[in-house]
């Protein structure tokens, strides 16, 4: 083997090798106790049965039974009929205008205006000249006989 190949060989090696001493996920996230993480989870879950179970004690019972049966006994809301009659009264509808009040006559066209520019060559030339580009395709005989020469 040549000796640039076992250089090679050697700082593959070697880059191959460097590792981290020590264990790098316990020291960047910490060691979780597993006694004090499911502590958590129940303590958490108590303290939720107990709001719940709080919060149905304080709700009012708004049903009797007969008896311990558990059959509620509703009382239905008394019918009560009106004493005055209700009467509505119909607004009243303001007159429609007239459409010749309402629509103003549209503007007409100036028959006096060209519809379109005239096309003279005073006109045209108030315009800015375009530049043309050079024919590369075409040869020039004046400087090919002066270099020529």
């Amino acid at each position: 083997m040549s000796k640039l190949r076992k250089q090679l060989e050697q700082a593959k090696a070697k880059y191959e090798s460097a590792r981290y001493p020590g264990n790098l996920a316990n020291e960047v996230l910490g060691r979780r106790s597993s006694l004090r993480f499911y502590l958590g989870i129940g303590l958490s879950l108590a303290a939720s049965v107990a709001i719940v179970i709080g919060l149905l004690r304080l709700m009012p019972d708004h049903s009797e039974t007969i008896g311990g049966s558990g059959i509620a006994i509703v009382q239905p809301a008394p019918i009560t009929s009106p004493t005055t009659e209700l009467t509505f009264e119909t607004p009243e509808v303001a007159a429609m205008p007239s459409a010749d009040e309402s629509m103003p006559e549209l503007p007409t066209f100036p028959t006096d205006v060209p519809t379109m520019p005239s096309l003279s060559t005073e006109s045209l030339s108030s315009f800015p000249a375009v530049p043309s580009m050079p024919d590369w395709n075409s040869t020039d005989t004046t400087n090919s006989a002066k270099e020529q020469t």
